[in-house]
């Protein structure tokens, strides 16, 4: 049995499942509560798309003293790969409490400096010539936030940082926009894929902000090319 802790304030989740994306990270208490014998704790793709995978479990052993070196291990029942109420249940029962213990919650702010709308979606970019790409139409597969998908900076040998400390012009823009481009109805399967929207620019942009202002945020996810979900990371 795992026991998720869910808050500061140290309100256990009990779950025998835990999700998590490219680098997110979980503390979790095991409860070892089982008879003696081996056991495989093992870990599988959640998927939503239906794009080739590798679906094969990854699994570590965990060995009770005192149990037989004969016993074979037994195997946990695992989710199916686009199980997404299970996703959805253990997410949505993470909640951080409102308490005088929890230093990490925070009333909603009433006024907003800044508002945002930002789409994700999946897209595409022109093969390059000589190349044979695996994309859909023949393309090579991208990603895009408002219509705009990133591209490392080039030519000036400095990272973004590095040009912002630095002062340095001509690595980036500060022109990322605050909402799309083009408004369509970004859920509609039967726009997956009209090749007028797949297409996304290559840029490096950011948007810049006041020091200490409130900014909303709007996340909206396409279902062009397919559909996902997306763990987000709010780095400082």
């Amino acid at each position: 049995m795992l026991q998720s802790i869910r808050n500061s304030s140290q309100n256990p989740y009990v779950t025998d499942v835990i999700v998590i994306a490219p680098g997110q990270t979980a503390d979790a208490l095991f409860t070892a509560d089982q008879p003696v014998g081996s056991y495989y704790m093992a870990a599988s793709p959640y998927v939503t798309q239906a794009v080739p995978f590798e679906d094969t479990p990854t699994r570590g052993l965990v060995v009770y003293g005192g149990s037989s070196n004969s016993a074979a291990p037994l195997m946990p029942s695992m989710p199916a790969f686009n199980d997404t109420p299970t996703a959805h249940k253990f997410y949505t029962n993470i909640t951080s409490l409102p308490t005088e213990f929890n230093p990490h919650w925070h009333s909603c702010p009433l006024f907003v400096d800044e508002h945002m709308f930002i789409t994700f979606s999946l897209n595409l970019e022109p093969c390059p010539e000589n190349t044979t790409c695996l994309g859909f139409f023949g393309q090579k597969l991208s990603a895009s936030m408002n219509n705009e998908s990133f591209v490392l900076p080039s030519g000036r040998g400095m990272s973004m940082l590095e040009a912002f400390f630095n002062g340095a012009s001509g690595v980036y823009t500060t022109d990322f926009p605050d909402k799309p481009p083009l408004e369509f109805d970004y859920t509609n399967q039967n726009l997956s894929f009209d090749q007028s929207l797949l297409f996304a620019p290559k840029l490096t942009k950011v948007k810049k902000l006041k020091f200490n202002s409130t900014v909303e945020i709007v996340l909206q996810n396409t279902a062009l090319l397919g559909i996902e979900n997306h763990p987000i990371h709010i780095m400082e």
